[in-house]
């Protein structure tokens, strides 16, 4: 790893349930940490789908999103828009971590406050 980028890392917000924007979040946190480079991905408002609809592994999201969970690269899951979403049962099948520590939603701040750099998609 860059000597530059050894303290650099970054926080993936996923809102948008448009395939192509979470196919391009999946792919960018991919690049980041096989580069060396900590990113985590945080799915948040329409994105809490993921788990629900792509858990089979079919389709493009869902390759990417299998490749994503295998590499432990999903931080968390909002459990408030999970529920709306009527994903929180998937995603606790899933295994994924649900986070609910900013009124139900995921907390951006805590990020910061571990050096995180915020990307949303």
């Amino acid at each position: 790893m860059k000597e530059e980028n050894k303290d650099r890392k970054f926080a993936i917000f996923l809102f948008n349930d448009d395939e192509m924007c979470m196919v391009h979040a999946f792919l960018y946190v991919k690049e980041l940490n096989e580069k060396g480079i900590e990113a985590k991905l945080i799915l948040e408002g329409k994105a809490t789908v993921v788990p629900k609809l792509y858990a089979d592994g079919k389709g493009l999201v869902g390759k990417w999103y299998s490749l994503a969970k295998e590499n432990g690269w999903i931080d968390c899951i909002c459990k408030a828009c999970s529920a709306v979403t009527k994903s929180l049962e998937a995603a606790e099948k899933e295994g994924l971590r649900i986070c609910s520590d900013l009124n139900g939603h995921v907390s951006m701040e805590r990020y910061v406050r571990q050096g995180y750099s915020i990307i949303v998609f």
